[in-house]
């Protein structure tokens, strides 16, 4: 309470002495003024410090500390997994059926043709010549193929054969059997291990075979084992619609040369001789196969994984006016998470996190970093790995309240524009955290396996700071002054201060007269004074030539705006007013006793 001495000042004002009651002074004015000039009003205003202004009530918004600092920032952590176990069946892959056919293999009169090594055979020897290929086309099929497996370069399989066996006819005179510098055409792309002698091409399908000798009574036949296949290169694929293996090819023995021992038993071998044209049947047989494991792209399902949305239920009222821009200084994403196919696969796996504001139903812009989560078996020791992103990978930090240690084997990966996910017209009303395992590229990936779940555990901290469109209001009401200023008409008002502003923001102080309800004075604005980030300033409001009546007190509006820096609101940041003296300069008008 405040004691101007308006009262000793009126009792003192002259008017003492004899007043002549026969006088009627009804028809005279009695009014009286008394002017006061330059009545100064101290008062002290304690400092206004930000955890007065920011009143925080919400589980996901408040105070993070980290080591000595304390700063303010929405925040929220937890774990996540996918559902049990997943598992990609290995792709079973039916032996197609193959046409057996003949061709005719003419006599070679004259000079050898053809390469030829030292025969283990002995005797007469007839040679003839593959004049046409012989052979047929092929389809293998699977169906119900997983639909994790979205494209594939190429497999790894379980052995299959191709092999083919031949017969000739037009004599009974065969013996022993050699054939010479034999190309087969085979599908292009096989993974084969020839035998010595052979050879084989996977960009032409091309197979060799130097020389086969095949003993009297012994099949005629040559085989080969593939245990992969370069799907690119043989033209096969999996039908993303349907889910079923598209593997078509051919099995063909193009040219070669067969070099027949006779019978010699019981007959002249001058007199041996073997028609110049023979016939060469040939039955071909395909094994079916089992795919291992899968090079190309995959998309498991990992289903039930992700992360609960940001509730920003509680905030602040004055965070939540539409004219409010808030960003966020330098907020950091805390990741951990397992590898859930660790050991079955060669390469990187992907993880993929976005986050994208609400408004009620409307979907905001989705942030995502600017590079994937790699999950590096290759990199680590173990399949658990930390990450942590942020848009300043410079300044991160591992607050306390993360209960994790996040500093081992942790990967940083840049998050630009992080900073503004609150910001727009008005803040969200909660913010979606996507984390998935996407389709990604995969090498040698192991069929028939149970992936483990995903899981790990998060961190999300989020500082706050103010864009140049932010607004903090504050406001103090100093009230209770007494009858003897309220009864003072103001006309003049000087209100000098010196002002602290310890925030990393601009301020506007402005001070507002109250009547002795608290009610602002209806009267001409009073000026206010923009304080810049600063150690101290001495500022003056004032009004002149205007009237103030029952003046009884002053509010006090601290008004912060941001100033696009990317500092940090802290609950220590004070504005202060200090040295406060209000002038005041007036009249008291009252009426004069007639008793």
């Amino acid at each position: 309470m405040l004691h101007a001495g308006a009262l000793a000042l009126f009792a003192a004002s002259g008017l003492t002495g004899c007043v002549d009651d026969s006088y009627d002074l009804a028809d005279v004015d009695t009014t009286t003024r008394i002017n006061v000039n330059d009545l100064v009003i101290p008062v002290n205003v304690a400092p206004i410090v930000l955890d007065q202004v920011i009143d925080l009530d919400s589980e996901n918004i408040g105070t993070v500390r980290y080591g000595d600092k304390e700063f303010y920032a929405f925040h929220q952590s937890g774990d996540f997994h996918s559902d049990g176990p997943i598992h990609i069946p290995e792709v079973k892959v039916t032996a197609p059926e193959i046409k057996g056919n003949s061709t005719s293999i003419e006599q070679i009169i004259g000079d050898q043709k053809g390469p030829r090594k030292a025969s283990p055979f002995e005797g007469a020897c007839f040679s003839y010549e593959i004049m046409h290929p012989i052979g047929d086309d092929f389809e293998y099929s699977a169906d119900d193929i997983d639909h994790s497996i979205v494209a594939v370069n190429s497999v790894r399989t379980s052995p299959f054969q191709f092999r083919v066996n031949l017969s000739i006819s037009g004599t009974d005179l065969v013996k022993n059997v050699t054939l010479r510098d034999m190309h087969v055409s085979l599908p292009k792309g096989l993974a084969l291990n020839p035998k010595e002698g052979q050879s084989y091409d996977p960009n032409t399908g091309l197979w060799l075979i130097d020389e086969v000798h095949v003993v009297e009574n012994s099949p005629l036949a040559i085989d080969i084992t593939a245990d992969g296949v370069d799907f690119e290169k043989a033209g096969a694929s999996i039908n993303p619609s349907t889910h079923n293996l598209e593997f078509k090819g051919h099995f063909w023995v193009k040219s070669g040369y067969v070099d027949i021992y006779p019978k010699t038993s019981g007959v002249d071998i001058q007199e041996i001789q073997l028609p110049k044209e023979l016939t060469l049947n040939a039955s071909f047989s395909l094994d079916g196969f089992d795919i291992k494991s899968v090079s190309g792209r995959i998309h498991p399902d990992f289903a039930g994984l992700g992360i609960e949305p940001i509730s920003l239920a509680g905030i602040p009222d004055f965070l939540k006016d539409p004219s409010t821009h808030l960003i966020l200084a330098n907020p950091e994403i805390l990741f951990q998470v397992n590898d859930p196919a660790y050991n079955f696969y060669k390469g990187d796996m992907k993880a993929s996190l976005s986050i994208t504001p609400m408004r009620g139903a409307t979907h905001g812009e989705t942030l995502v970093p600017e590079s994937p989560i790699l999950l590096q078996p290759s990199r680590f020791s173990s399949a658990d790995m930390s990450f942590v992103m942020a848009p300043d990978l410079d300044n991160v930090f591992y607050p306390e309240n993360a209960n994790a240690d996040y500093s081992k084997n942790v990967t940083k990966i840049k998050y630009p524009r992080l900073g503004n996910i609150l910001a727009g017209q008005g803040l969200p009303d909660e913010i979606k955290v996507d984390i998935s395992i996407p389709e990604q590229e995969v090498v040698d990936f192991q069929l028939g396996k149970d992936l483990d779940q995903v899981f790990g555990h998060y961190y999300i901290v989020a500082p706050f700071a103010l864009t140049d469109k932010s607004t903090i209001l504050y406001s103090e009401d100093i009230t209770g002054w007494g009858k003897d200023i309220e009864n003072l008409v103001v006309n003049n008002l000087s209100i000098t201060a010196k002002a602290h502003n310890g925030t990393p923001v601009s301020a506007e102080v402005t001070i507002i007269p109250l009547d002795a309800q608290g009610e602002v004075i209806p009267g001409p604005k009073i000026t206010s004074t923009v304080l810049a980030p600063q150690t101290g300033s001495d500022f003056e409001v004032s009004l002149k030539d205007g009237s103030l009546e029952k003046f009884d007190g002053i509010r006090i509006i601290a008004k912060l705006g941001g100033s696009n820096t990317d500092m940090a609101l802290s609950p220590t940041q004070t504005i202060s007013l200090s040295d406060i003296k209000i002038t005041v300069g007036g009249y008291y008008e009252t009426e004069l006793d007639n008793d």
